[in-house]
Order: structure tokens, then sequence, then C-alpha cells
């Protein structure tokens, strides 16, 4: 039976913890248990980002 696939998911961890490499093999695995257990029509992408913000003021 096919699974219904959302447009967008969301997780938020600190990226601290997560590495470039681990964002690299974290998208692979997604698309690697996508591929494995899901059926759909095309392709799938998969984008993980890492992403640290900082701000700062000058008053």
């Amino acid at each position: 039976m096919p699974y219904k696939l959302e447009e967008n998911c969301v997780s938020s961890s600190s990226p601290d913890k997560v590495s470039d490499q681990f964002a690299d093999d974290l998208a692979f695995m997604i698309s690697q248990k996508i591929q494995d257990e899901m059926q759909y029509p095309g392709q799938v992408k998969v984008t993980v980002i890492r992403e640290k913000r900082a701000t700062a003021f000058a008053r």
C-alpha cells in the first residue's frame, strides 16, 4: 500500500550537534529509507539544512 508523502517535513536540532558530514549522511539515509519502504511516482528530493544564525546589536 503506498504511503502518502507530506510536502514538507521539518525537524529541528542544534547546529552545534550536527556536523556537515552527518547532514550529508542523514540526507542519504532518509532517501534510502524512502526508496526501500515507499511507493511514489517520479523522485523524492531530500534536503537537509544545517544552519546557524548569530545576531548582535550595537547601540
